[in-house]
């Protein structure tokens, strides 16, 4: 076993944040498709809401994840800031599920805060994640081969773009600017301005993405 694989002092090792990572990343989708399981809609609009709303969701979990991995698999895991900001970010994907059912759950101003509260657990990842990469994309450090430090540098900043964006959405005017009102039965679902800058910002990093640099090396991390 490798010296990056062993425990070392407060660390924990590769292997177990690994095997503890898929662990909540699987829990986290599997509890997202229950929660619109037991979400019923009462009409096309709304069905369609629910799961373009759960589609996005699971487009973060599943990209937070592919760059998570990405990333874990060449940084030194076994410093002590690493391993704990390994730990807030499966505590932000542990409680995405908690507040995406919240979203269905609630309306008035108990609405915005949760929808507010679910901007800045997203944003948290993509910070953490900006990190990550960032400490990838040093030269000095040495971690990856050299041809793979401009994709490194570019995927930081599409973190450090989307993390932004969704800070940015929190801002209270955009989440009670209603672009759109759904009626179900006695209920009203708004599609607000938050929601826009969430599904345009994923989109635009999926955008971005397929502009990143080519990995130089032959054998190293892809997109």
């Amino acid at each position: 076993m490798s010296h990056q694989d062993e425990e070392s002092g407060e660390g924990i090792s590769r292997r177990r944040i690994q095997s503890l990572s898929d662990l909540i990343f699987g829990l986290a989708l599997s509890i997202s498709a229950l929660v619109l399981v037991g979400h019923q809609p009462s009409n096309d609009q709304q069905f369609f809401f629910s799961l373009a709303l759960y589609g996005f969701s699971f487009l973060i979990l599943i990209n937070v994840w592919r760059i998570y991995s990405r990333a874990t698999s060449a940084l030194p895991v076994e410093t002590r800031g690493i391993t704990q900001l390994n730990v807030v970010l499966l505590f932000c994907v542990s409680a995405m599920p908690y507040l995406f059912n919240e979203l269905f759950a609630t309306s008035g101003d108990l609405a915005q805060a949760v929808s507010s509260t679910f901007a800045a657990d997203i944003s948290a990842m993509f910070f953490i994640l900006a990190y990550f990469t960032s400490t990838l994309a040093t030269e000095e450090k040495q971690l990856v081969p050299k041809g793979s430090l401009a994709r490194y540098k570019s995927e930081r900043n599409r973190n450090l773009i989307m993390g932004s964006l969704f800070v940015a959405s929190i801002l209270p005017f955009f989440g009670v600017t209603t672009v759109i009102s759904i009626t179900s039965g006695s209920s009203t679902s708004n599609i607000t301005l938050r929601h826009i800058i969430w599904f345009v910002g994923l989109a635009f990093s999926y955008a971005l993405r397929l502009f990143a640099p080519p990995t130089g090396t032959p054998g190293a991390a892809e997109s």
